[in-house]
């Protein structure tokens, strides 16, 4: 019997002729039936709620190396561990004192010291260790980040996962977690400030500006974000745009809660109670070229804000060229789309020109007649406000969400989201041939634009201490200085237990000073110590320091200037070491150390602790007690005695 050619089996994949059984080979039709089917798929997942959950979910992910490495993880030291979780830590010891000192500080120095950039998170110090403490400030800042640059562009895109890559590499990017919400919670105030404008979300949009004010630095940042209300709220008395009483309160809410958590500060500047006269009267300020300044920050920031946005800038031009060609040369359209098109173009134009508003006021903020002034007025002239670029960043990477989707939409030359397939394609209607005809360039663009986003995601990963480890997860032999390696964890405790065990003293007993060892390891572990990094000290505390190190600075000028025209480190430098000052075991020694011992020994401090051997400890009147160090250690402690 012959059956025909159509007798096929139940799963459709082979054909029976005269007898035999055949491989059918699927057309191509159905090929194309069944990309599309897989196309749509991935769209709704694209365009779908989900996709937001996935950015939130790699951020997840991102904190699992630090919780296998613990204390071993490698974090950030520079103005971070020297510096800014020390702030947070004394802060949150003495929170309820009713004291005015730290007295483990610079020998006792003011609390206004040690001032922590974000007061809200002295509380996550006072309740949990350190190092804990560090990680949720820095999960909390890069959640935010993610959430309010998303939100942001969430307005004013349709692409989600446009909003989703870069919303992640804002999120990613290298910036310091001590410095709170100064800089990554930006968006999320802008988010707010916009709902409370257009009246929409009020009671959110206030929870917002309070969290984002009680976790950021009103010297680092909030002053801008001040300023640029204020402007906002002028443009709309002249407009008579009339404003809802939550924008009233959010704005005045902001100014009472950053006079409240800076108080101290604040009467200090005022010459109010009592007062010292800071280290910042006595600092050079560096003066800069306008054209020379302004050209380095636009491209790339300063040092604490560098978020690679150079890279994207030609984005952003050919946005910005394509909407000033279409608003001359093309015609009039009242057309939704045309609106929505023309309003992205407005917004990254006055975005892009809020940029150059900032980093112009940065740039006339340190030329010569502007230093003048500021000169004569003391410390308050050491007052920073070219720090208004620290709120670009947020700026650079929504005018790259913004002008991603603008030129993707010109591109089409339809209000659809490039990224839409027909349903006549999704269900096989029309021929692929046709589909790619009108849709092959626009979603060609877009998959580039998501590779683009992706790739530079990964190098700004590149650029994250999340690199260091999962390098050291890969090999524990990595080579950086961990956490618990930075603070010397286990050799401090030795040396604790030592001098109480050996010689009968407690810790606020004698005073330390640090050589070749950051004074943070003595500082994080409880030391009383007579130095520190701090950016406002009692200027007669830093003339007495100077006596202690005096020879040393006159043989190396670059340490003399580093010291006297800015003085934040209150650091023991050395001619030898000059300002590297965590020296390896084994690396180094002194040979001709001339530091003042009896200077330091009548201004208080018992001993010294040396990340090298003295050579010429005999002839300093220094006496070595005991050394200390492990297998893993980054150090080798000495400890010298300075003898009466």
């Amino acid at each position: 019997m012959r059956l025909l050619a159509t007798n096929r089996s139940i799963d459709g994949g082979y054909i029976y002729m005269n007898g035999e059984v055949h491989l059918r080979r699927p057309q191509a039709s159905e090929y194309t039936e069944e990309l599309m089917k897989m196309l749509t798929r991935l769209q709704k997942l694209i365009k779908g709620k989900y996709i937001f959950w996935l950015g939130l979910a790699i951020i997840c992910l991102s904190f699992i190396p630090y919780l296998i490495l613990g204390t071993g993880s490698y974090v950030e030291y520079f103005e971070q561990l020297d510096w800014g979780l020390l702030t947070y830590i004394y802060q949150a010891k003495y929170l309820f004192s009713s004291g005015s000192v730290i007295p483990e500080f610079l020998n006792g120095a003011s609390k206004n010291a040690l001032v922590e950039p974000a007061f809200g998170y002295v509380f996550v110090f006072r309740v949990l260790n350190p190092f804990a403490a560090y990680l949720v400030m820095q999960f909390s800042e890069q959640v935010i980040a993610y959430v309010g640059l998303y939100l942001l562009l969430d307005r004013v895109t349709e692409h989600k996962m446009l909003s989703v890559l870069v919303a992640l590499m804002f999120a990613f990017l290298p910036f310091l977690a001590v410095f709170g919400l100064t800089i990554f919670g930006v968006p999320l105030a802008a988010w707010a400030i916009l709902n409370l404008y257009e009246r929409k979300r009020e009671r959110l949009s206030f929870a917002c500006i309070v969290v984002f004010t009680l976790f950021s630095s009103l010297i680092l940042g909030g002053f801008a974000i001040i300023m640029l209300w204020t402007i906002l709220l002028v443009f709309s008395l002249i407009r008579k745009h009339r404003q809802s009483a939550w924008m009233y309160a959010s704005y005045l809410s902001v100014i009472v809660l950053y006079l409240m958590t800076n108080l101290d500060l604040v009467l200090q500047f005022l010459g109010i109670g009592e007062t010292y006269v800071s280290h910042r009267a006595d600092k050079e300020i560096e003066v800069h070229g306008f054209a020379e300044y302004f050209a380095e920050t636009f491209f790339y920031n300063d040092q604490h804000t560098i978020d690679f946005h150079r890279f994207f800038l030609p984005v952003i031009f050919l946005a910005l060229c394509i909407f000033l060609i279409r608003a001359f040369l093309s015609k009039k359209k009242d057309t939704k789309t045309a609106y929505f098109e023309a309003k992205q173009g407005c917004l990254a134009a006055a975005v892009f020109g809020l940029l150059l508003f900032l980093y112009l006021i940065a740039a006339l903020w340190n030329i010569s007649p502007i230093v003048s002034v500021r000169e004569m007025m003391g410390g308050l002239g050491s007052f920073n406000a070219a720090r208004v670029i620290w709120l670009a960043p947020a700026g650079w990477y929504f005018l790259l969400g913004v002008s991603l989707e603008y030129i993707l939409r010109a591109v089409s030359g339809s209000g659809r989201n490039c990224m839409d397939i027909p349903e006549s394609m999704a269900s096989g209607q029309i021929s692929a041939p046709s589909g790619q005809r009108r849709n092959g360039l626009q979603k060609s663009l877009t998959w580039i634009a998501y590779a683009g986003l992706c790739i530079g995601f990964l190098l700004i990963l590149k650029e994250n201490q999340l690199k260091e480890n999962v390098q050291l997860l890969l090999n524990p032999d990595y080579d950086v200085i961990t956490y618990e390696e930075y603070y010397a964890i286990d050799l401090m405790e030795e040396v604790e237990d030592y001098i109480r065990e050996e010689l009968g003293m407690e810790m606020e007993e004698y005073r330390v000073i640090s050589l070749g060892i950051d004074p943070a390891a003595a500082l994080y572990h409880g030391f009383y110590c007579m130095d520190g990094y701090s950016d406002n000290y009692d200027v007669e505390y830093k003339y007495l320091f100077r006596t202690f190190m005096a020879a040393e600075l006159e043989r190396n000028e670059y340490i003399r200037s580093y010291y006297d025209d800015w003085g934040n480190r209150v650091y023991l430098f050395t001619a030898e070491l000059t300002t590297y000052f965590n020296v390896e075991k084994g690396s180094f020694w002194f040979n001709d150390l001339q530091i003042d011992t009896a200077a330091i020994k009548d201004a208080g401090c018992d001993f010294i602790f040396s990340a090298a051997y003295v050579v010429n400890a005999e002839e300093l009147n220094m006496e070595l007690l005991a050394t200390f160090e492990t297998e893993e250690s980054y150090y080798r402690i000495y400890l010298y005695r300075i003898a009466d």
